[in-house]
């Protein structure tokens, strides 16, 4: 048998021919093998972490790099992988300084050419993620400051619900939906303002508040909105519930799973199940976060699709577990919750790299319709129950014919004479959002919102006034119970130029039918839609 070091060179020369065959998957498992025979070697632990970076497994990543540099301080391609990882979560002030390091551990004279090459990558490189800490500062989105006016919807929602609860058959209202999410962020917000800070810096608190805070947000992501004060003490927060409960702090689900695994056959559900629901509720915020006020899209799938990996290890692992033991957070419900979420920030990363993401989209939408719906009691609440089943399923919904919408029109950018792709792709557009609005409440203007997108594929792929004109009536006869609680909303006031446009070109086109200038058999669209048609297609018939 050969001696242990003899094997990890073996098994790291293997995953070395693997990852150059760009087969990061099993170059990974040979490192791990690798890892396994000589623990303390920090090249195996940063060519893992190359793999994980290249599979997208950015906190996997991070861990090991910053192993690596743990265990050989002086070893440059160890820190130039932490600078990659803390790039890809967002953390450029990180990533320079370790930049900065992998310079530094270069030799600073009689440098051979590869040498020379590798630092003139990594100075390229830390000039990038100085550009782009520089921009991001500059232009990153502003967090939602809201002022609790009367105006807010869970406020007009609060003062709505107790009528609808008198009449028959309006439990569906939006109303629910935002207001029991609304209360959700408020214990949250509650108990993070209970915290007293102690003298020598501790801070004193209760723990809670994170599982009120992402309930709220995966309940209706619109809910999110922060004080001045918000940041420092929702990260006050973090390190409470992380050390109260003996969170996992560091590294992805490479490291947590089988740790998870280790912990609860040690010590029991009682240590382990408080552990990993703060873990994953971090994560979820945390990607949230990124995503939704600072712009980073990658670091936003990072934590949240890790945080949906491991519900769905979990979920799959303790299937037969009692749900006492395991936690709520592996409920089916809040996992179906959770999918809805990833969606929104799948979706939000397209708009930084479609590319990469809107395939990944698409199947994750995909796979959310193939999942069984939770089985909810009505007696959690007309809220908890949209929610937890139609509204998740409204944003795979939404997902898809975003897909078709955006290949679509790609297909039309490249000059594609393949217009058969193309009038399919706006129809499956328009066919998906559809289905969206159904699953939205008739008041939420999500659902109108559909509606109009709908509309706008099923001009694009050549439909009738028989299928156009009614989705208009629709968005003109639902905006008024729309707008009782969504005006004031930000998604609202950025369409409602958009539903103008369509109550005002059916305007044209219902006297175009008064005059017999079109009839229902017409094919009409908005001349700014005309962009849109394949090359050489008809033109549709003006009003």
């Amino acid at each position: 048998m050969p001696a242990p070091e003899s094997l990890a060179v073996k098994l790291k020369n293997e995953g070395n021919a693997l990852f150059a065959k760009k087969d990061y998957q099993a170059a990974h498992h040979k490192y791990s093998l690798a890892i396994k025979e000589d623990e303390k070697n920090a090249v195996l632990y940063a060519n893992r972490a190359a793999c994980s970076q290249n599979l997208r497994k950015f906190l996997d990543a991070s861990a090991d790099a910053k192993r690596a540099t743990v265990l050989d301080s002086t070893y440059a391609k160890g820190w130039a992988r932490l600078a990659a990882a803390e790039a890809s979560l967002g953390n450029e002030k990180d990533s320079i300084e370790s930049w900065k390091k992998a310079i530094g551990c270069l030799p600073k004279e009689n440098q051979t050419p590869a040498e020379m090459k590798q630092k003139e990558q990594y100075q390229s490189e830390l000039a990038t993620v100085e550009r782009k800490l520089n921009r991001s500062e500059n232009t990153r989105p502003q967090p939602t400051v809201v002022r609790q006016s009367e105006a807010v919807p869970w406020k007009r929602a609060a003062a709505m619900v107790a009528e609808l609860r008198s009449r028959p058959g309006q439990l569906t209202s939006s109303a629910f939906v935002i207001l029991e999410a609304w209360n959700e962020w408020q214990e949250g917000m509650n108990t993070l303002n209970s915290q007293r800070n102690m003298p020598g810096g501790a801070t004193m608190g209760n723990t809670g508040g994170l599982e009120s805070l992402t309930n709220a947000i995966v309940r209706d992501q619109r809910i999110f909105h922060m004080t001045h004060n918000f940041i420092g003490k929702y990260n006050n927060q973090v390190r409470l519930e992380a050390q109260t409960r003996n969170a996992w702090v560091e590294g992805g689900t490479e490291i947590i799973i089988p740790e998870v695994i280790k912990r609860q056959q040690l010590h029991g559900w009682d240590s382990v199940r408080p552990a990993i629901t703060v873990t994953i509720r971090c994560f979820l915020m945390r990607g949230f976060m990124e995503s939704h006020t600072r712009g980073n899209g990658a670091g936003g799938v990072e934590f949240v699709g890790r945080a949906l990996e491991i519900l769905r290890w979990g979920h799959r692992t303790w299937k037969h577990v009692p749900q006492d033991d395991k936690g709520a957070i592996f409920s089916d419900s809040f996992m179906y919750g959770a999918h809805g979420l990833y969606l929104d920030i799948l979706m939000q990363a397209c708009g930084g790299n479609q590319r990469k993401y809107l395939d990944m989209l698409h199947e994750e939408a995909q796979a959310l319709l193939r999942s069984d719906v939770p089985n909810i009691s009505p007696f959690l609440g007309p809220g908890f129950v949209a929610s937890f089943t139609t509204y998740p399923r409204g944003t795979a919904y939404s997902m898809i014919g975003f897909y078709h919408s955006q290949t679509a029109e790609k297909l039309v950018a490249s000059k594609s004479e393949d217009s058969a792709a193309i009038y399919q792709h706006f129809q499956d557009a328009a066919k998906a959002y559809g289905s969206a609005a159904d699953c939205f409440s008739q008041d939420d203007e999500k659902h109108v919102w559909m509606l109009f997108c709908s509309l706008m594929n099923w001009y694009s792929c050549g439909a009738t006034l028989k299928t156009t004109l009614p989705l208009m009536q629709k968005i003109r006869e639902r905006l008024p119970g729309v707008k009782k609680i969504w005006d004031n909303a930000s998604l609202f006031k950025e369409s409602a130029r958009h539903f103008k446009r369509a109550l005002d070109f059916e305007e044209d086109v219902q006297k175009a039918l008064d005059q017999g200038t079109v009839n229902m058999d017409s094919r009409v669209m908005p001349d700014d839609l005309k962009v849109r048609l394949p090359a050489g297609a008809t033109s549709p018939t003006p009003v």
